[in-house]
């Protein structure tokens, strides 16, 4: 906040002038006092939402690493799920999805989401939030494709935080 700023929040304080002390001396005047001290406060505001938004920036970094972990215990035991069947482990299977869903519940409640892309077709909408770390092409693909996530697309506050990371998948050229 500028001294223009102030003078348009404070309007016309002329009627504010130096007055002399009873002892002849001549101080500032209530108007430059009231003014130092709307100074000093935008100041102590500026510097104390600046420290604000660096913790918040913070946070979010934060959640957004929790919540590409999150992703990643998801895909694990969805990867997983045929061998702890095998192994007459479908309860441990069962359990294991709870955490993750209630992992990615308290994600959510915190306005934090992650999306996996492998499977979507390979368009704008796919380039917009994702960057290709490499492509494969082969006869296996009909059409360009996500052929794997390698880290999710991740938003906070409905907002895209982190693009993914993917490789693409394609008929050979």
């Amino acid at each position: 906040m500028d001294n223009a700023d102030l003078r348009e929040l404070l309007g016309d304080l002329s009627w504010l002038s130096p007055r002399e002390s009873p002892a002849g001396e001549e101080g500032p005047g209530i108007a430059e006092a009231i003014e130092a001290c709307i100074r000093d406060y935008a100041s102590a505001l500026s510097d104390a939402t600046a420290r604000a938004e660096a913790v918040e920036q913070r946070a979010d970094e934060a959640l957004a690493d929790l919540a590409n972990l999150a992703w990643g215990l998801e895909l694990t035991v969805r990867e997983i799920e045929q061998d702890l069947a095998n192994a007459g482990l479908t309860g441990a299977h069962r359990r294991l999805r709870l955490v993750c869903d209630q992992m990615r519940d308290a994600l959510a409640a915190r306005e934090v989401e992650f999306e996996e892309l492998t499977g979507l077709p390979f368009d704008d909408e796919v380039i917009e939030r994702a960057d290709v770390d490499g492509w494969r092409r082969n006869e296996s693909f009909d059409s360009e494709v996500v052929a794997e996530t390698v880290t999710p697309v991740i938003r906070i506050r409905k907002r895209l935080y982190r693009r993914a990371r993917i490789v693409a998948g394609g008929p050979p050229l």
